[in-house]
């Protein structure tokens, strides 16, 4: 029991969190505390009803407990976590930013779709957020080669793809949270890691477009980009002409005298030699 405890922790604490409320909700709707049919996406329910809680329920709501819920929940503990233990390490308030803004995206976009029992409509949120993220993994790891179970082998790009595909075959209808999912995780790599390198007027990069909010960075512990890190250098050498001039004020001795102190320097330590060695011999007595 430790052990599985120690290795939930060792969950970075944004996954953590989400896949927690996730499996939370599920097991309240199993135990029949919670409907279903109170917790989706519906714009009748949600501004006629003052049922103003799907907002918050239609993106940890997945499904019951099922071959559906344990798929959903391990691609999104998975990806979710591969990010940010990877490319968000030591930035969380940039991974909160792209969850956040994947969700928003999706809120707004389900506004515009129709509502059940179409088959567009889009009942629950999590789908389009957790394939945006899986989007956004396979896009920057492009190299990696994956199979989907065991059958067929394919790059990491194509990993969003085949589980649309998946998706489509298991449920017989058109997987539109998948599809929405890969358009809003297109857009956000495109901003994020595409367009800042693209080169602008006068030959320079364009710089980022997506930028972390400062209170956001304050808020998860995030160093904000502005505040330079206190770095110790070490004091170049002065250049050529500084160095000369510093020669130039030191005391510099002639030549003929300079040889004259050193040929003086030499007498003096011969003769102290043979100095001290002559009363020693002259008086043996006076030695000891």
């Amino acid at each position: 029991m430790d052990r599985l405890y120690a290795s939930y922790l060792d969950i970075p604490p944004i996954t953590r969190t989400w896949a927690s409320l996730t499996v939370a909700m599920a097991i309240l709707t199993q135990l029949q505390v919670l409907s279903p049919f109170h917790l989706y996406f519906d714009t009748f329910f949600i501004y006629k009803r003052q049922q103003y809680w799907r907002l918050f329920t239609s993106y940890f709501f997945v499904a019951p407990f099922g071959v559906d819920f344990l798929f959903h929940i391990y691609i999104l503990s998975r990806y979710s976590r591969l990010l940010e233990e990877g490319s968000y390490r030591n930035r969380p308030a940039d991974f909160a930013l792209l969850l956040i803004g994947s969700a928003l995206l999706t809120l707004v976009i389900a506004h515009l779709l129709p509502t059940m029992p179409s088959t567009w409509a889009l009942p629950f949120l999590s789908g389009p957020v957790t394939s945006a993220l899986t989007y956004v993994w396979a896009r920057r790891n492009p190299f990696l080669r994956m199979s989907l179970f065991g059958l067929f082998e394919f790059q990491a790009p194509f990993l969003p793809w085949a589980m649309a595909g998946l998706s489509a075959l298991l449920h017989g209808a058109v997987p539109t949270a998948d599809l929405l999912g890969l358009g809003i995780g297109h857009v956000y790599w495109f901003l994020e890691d595409i367009y800042p390198r693209t080169v602008g007027a006068g030959g320079r990069a364009r710089g980022k477009v997506l930028k972390t909010p400062r209170f956001m960075m304050l808020l998860f512990g995030q160093q904000p980009s502005d505040v330079p890190e206190v770095v110790t250098e070490v004091p170049p050498p002065p250049p050529p002409q500084q160095q000369q001039q510093q020669d130039a004020g030191a005391v510099r001795v002639p030549a003929g005298e300079e040889a004259a102190v050193d040929g003086g320097a030499r007498d003096f330590a011969g003769a102290d030699r043979d100095e001290l060695r002559e009363p020693l011999l002259a008086n043996p007595g006076d030695a000891r």
